[in-house]
């Protein structure tokens, strides 16, 4: 049994502190195959600021699926997330989310 371990509290926390002083607007590469196991933790850091966001990234061998990508877009503000992803998922997701590629 493979245990995927996803970001932290004190991950997030870090990550907050860091950016807290910061003006500019801040978006958190996050692997999209940790996400699913980080949602509380993720929601928590955008919303420590409205110029936080996400940009979902994906690696050549990550292990994830459309579904997963649908599970972010489901559970997080739409406006306030980015997709860096590989081919075939992409093409798949946008197709998924109505978007003709």
């Amino acid at each position: 049994m493979v245990f995927i371990v996803g970001y932290s509290w004190t991950m997030v926390k870090e990550m907050a502190q860091i950016c807290r002083t910061l003006s500019q607007p801040v978006t958190f590469p996050v692997r999209a195959a940790l996400v699913r196991q980080s949602v509380p933790e993720l929601c928590w850091l955008i919303d420590q600021s409205d110029r936080y966001s996400l940009t979902v990234w994906t690696g050549k061998q990550d292990v994830y699926s459309v579904e997963d990508l649908l599970f972010i877009r489901e559970n997080f503000d739409k406006s306030r997330v980015y997709y860096d992803i590989l081919e075939p998922q992409n093409s798949e997701f946008k197709k998924a989310i109505g978007i003709e590629c």
